[in-house]
């Protein structure tokens, strides 16, 4: 049975596999093309990648999960921005003078 694994880490991609053995919550498969090697198991979802059974669920996941992230570094932007602005605004107290 093939599964697809969407990797959303350092560098996106789709990747297809053979999978030997699958449970609701993982997937053993043997990450070599020659059959040759140690099966692996992962979980169908972590925080780097999630197995899919079509290219467009592994695609559609890929892309959400990558728009999550984009909206997330937009938040920390506004606020290291805001946290600069703060810094830059900042004037000497009369007490300390």
């Amino acid at each position: 049975m093939k599964k697809y694994r969407a990797a959303w880490s350092y560098a996106p991609r789709i990747e297809v596999f053979e999978i030997e053995k699958e449970t609701k919550l993982t997937v053993s498969y043997n990450p070599w093309a020659s059959g040759r090697g140690r099966v692996r198991r992962e979980n169908k979802i972590s925080d780097d990648h999630g197995w899919f059974d079509s290219f467009d669920e592994a695609k559609a996941a890929l892309v959400a999960e990558l728009e999550r992230k984009v909206v997330l570094a937009r938040d920390n932007l506004q606020r290291a921005n805001d946290r600069l602005g703060n810094a830059k605004g900042l004037k000497e107290s009369m007490e300390a003078a």
